[in-house]
């Protein structure tokens, strides 16, 4: 889509020669102390500098160059003069500095900082806009299926510390419009947008904002259309490579489907997910909105309550929970739903759903702030690929965000007395020591412990080393600190650990108060409610005080050896079995998704991934009464 700009006449680095040419240098009399001229010959002049340390930090964790290794260049090697790595680069940066349409290319070529960025040599000029758009347009569907899996691969590289640290990723899934104009393929009138659109959906992970996939769709495309294939290809790779990490996940009422029920329950996933309300379940609520009917005639303020109750829908083979808010106002009565497999009372849970609202923002910032509604091709593969670039672009500055270091006081009676900056964990300790304000940095190793300080010049201060449960067993040096073993707080008043939901005795290996988390059938290790990491602390750590996930190769094993053949430790194992079961079914009812389902389980195959076994017991808690 032409943006209203002509192509320059003039290269940028010939501008300042012609204005030399035509225009005489300029000087001014009326300042008597010291000659005044003006010059136009102070060269080029970039505002784009910022793109420097991105391109660092990528060039640090070789983030574009995986990216150009996955994508296919089908032209003849002796005729390119810009290859894929120099034009996704090109593209990329291009979109974070705010340039998004290619036309803006044509300018921007001949830009020296772009060239920079680009890896190009300077006064080589860069692809101009019918390059990149016959670049665009030559990825084929199995290149966008490598593409999506880099965002995930990334995710796993650069953020595993700050998931095994925070012992949880929370899935946000969402769809959002793209409105579209002319004749651009399978674009589509959606009814609920009431327009012509394109319906991308995105999957962002809370804690840390980053976009774990995302998928171009057609604009007719219901909300939760393609969503199983999609985590298929995601959850058994998070599961693997974080395999004592809880998996979490929430959606809107767009998302009640029963197959995405039935997946969350089979690879052990806690989920939330929002769902319509029918005339059973306003039948459940009927008394408590009575209830608040009541008391609002009463008192005249609006009421709210939450509950649950059990439930099985014809098709669904075993019951499942429902959680319920109830409100009354002035305007009348609400009745909001969610169907979730999560453990506690109605208002924790909603609590835990509304916290989506955080998706809303990410959603804003990938569409409004990268420009990923830019989606102008012809042809629909063309702009699957744009999307996948914003959301590159998205990420770079994401996870560069996340490295940067964030500065949290502690205050004694109102005065600063110490500052602590976070990067993907704690990165150093600022003292204020007799009026002067004394750092200290942290040195870790593979399993989190605090190693060593040193000091502003780089020198160690302090050393420690710990046994396997963290009791210490050398240390040297005298700075006060309470960082320790696996990174934690130290509580100096009793002389434990704090790991939020209780005290760990490193002495001992073992808690001080019992576990707030049930044991699992299959694991008899954690029916111990005061044991540590299952006493196995040199592999895993706790940093919640509310005992791991289930153990992977306990759960395998009787998922192997009671519910499947030996064969399903193969890397296709589990994810072949769901959904091979539900290929199946779609191939009775000859379902479109067959073919595309189909899709998503060669690729499980060919991924190689090993996964959890299923869970041995579903939620069974009885129905819940809340106030």
């Amino acid at each position: 889509m032409s943006t209203g700009f002509c192509a320059p006449s003039i290269p940028f680095r010939s501008i300042h020669r012609l204005i030399q040419s035509v225009l005489p240098q300029l000087s001014f009399s009326f300042y008597r102390h010291q000659p005044v001229r003006a010059d136009f010959s102070g060269g080029q002049i970039t505002s784009d500098a910022g793109l420097l340390p991105l391109r660092a930090f990528d060039q640090r964790h070789h983030l574009t160059s995986d990216l150009a290794a996955r994508l296919r260049d089908p032209r003849q090697d002796d005729r390119v003069r810009h290859d894929s790595l120099a034009l996704l680069r090109q593209r990329i940066y291009q979109i974070v500095a705010g340039y998004e349409d290619a036309n803006d290319a044509d300018r921007l070529r001949h830009d020296p900082l772009l060239q920079i960025v680009a890896d190009q040599k300077l006064g080589d000029a860069l692809g101009s806009q019918p390059t990149l758009s016959r670049w665009e347009n030559a990825p084929s569907g199995r290149d966008l299926v490598r593409l999506n899996d880099a965002l995930r691969d990334n995710f796993i590289r650069l953020c595993g510390d700050h998931v095994r640290q925070r012992g949880e990723i929370l899935l946000d899934l969402d769809s959002t419009d793209d409105p579209t104009h002319g004749q651009q393929q399978l674009s589509f009138f959606n009814g609920a947008y009431g327009q012509h659109m394109y319906h991308p959906m995105l999957i962002f992970e809370r804690h840390t904002g980053c976009l774990l996939a995302a998928r171009l769709r057609p604009g007719n495309a219901s909300s939760h259309a393609r969503i199983v294939p999609m985590l298929l290809r995601l959850v058994p790779r998070l599961q693997s490579a974080f395999p004592d990490v809880k998996i979490k996940l929430r959606g809107d009422a767009g998302f009640a489907l029963p197959l995405l029920y039935e997946f969350c329950e089979f690879f052990g996933i806690e989920y939330a997910l929002g769902i319509p309300a029918n005339c059973v379940f306003q039948q459940r609520a009927e008394p408590r909105q009575k209830q608040l009917q009541r008391r609002y005639r009463r008192t005249q303020l609006p009421q709210r309550s939450f509950s649950s109750f059990r439930h099985r829908a014809r098709s669904w083979p075993r019951q499942r929970r429902i959680c319920y808010k109830a409100e009354h106002t002035a305007a009348g009565t609400n009745l909001r739903l969610l169907v979730t497999n999560c453990t506690g009372r109605a208002s924790q849970i909603f609590a835990f759903y509304n916290d989506r609202g955080e998706c809303e923002n990410r959603i804003e910032e990938f569409k409004n702030g990268f420009r990923a509604d830019r989606l102008s091709c012809h042809r629909f593969l063309a702009n699957a690929f744009r999307l996948l670039l914003h959301g590159f672009a998205y990420n770079l500055v994401n996870l560069f965000r996340l490295q940067l270091p964030q500065v949290l006081d502690e205050k004694v009676s109102g005065s600063v007395t110490r500052t602590y900056a976070y990067g993907l964990q704690r990165i150093s300790e600022n003292r204020l020591v007799s009026g002067t304000w004394t750092p200290s940095f942290y040195g870790y190793d593979g399993h989190g412990n605090v190693r060593f300080l040193t000091n502003s010049a780089g020198a160690v201060t302090d050393s420690y080393d710990y046994d396997a449960f963290g009791m210490p067993i050398r240390t040297s040096g005298t700075t006060p600190n309470v960082f320790l073993y696996s990174g934690e707080r130290l509580d100096s008043s009793v002389g434990l650990y704090d790991l939020r939901a209780r005290y760990y005795n490193q002495a001992t290996g073992r808690f001080w108060a019992r576990d707030p988390v049930e044991g699992k059938r299959c694991c008899g290790l954690s029916w111990n409610p005061y044991i540590y990491t299952r006493d196995n602390p040199i592999n895993a750590v706790d940093p919640t005080g509310r005992g791991l996930v289930e153990d992977f190769l306990i759960r395998a094993y009787i998922f192997t050896q009671i519910t499947v053949p030996l064969y399903l430790q193969t890397p296709q194992g589990k994810a072949a079995v769901f959904l091979g079961g539900y290929i199946a079914a779609l191939a009775l009812a000859e379902r479109c998704e067959l073919m595309e389902l189909g899709e998503a389980l060669v690729g499980l195959l060919e991924t190689g991934t090993s996964v959890k076994g299923p869970p041995l017991n579903c939620n069974t808690q009885p129905e819940e009464p809340e106030p």
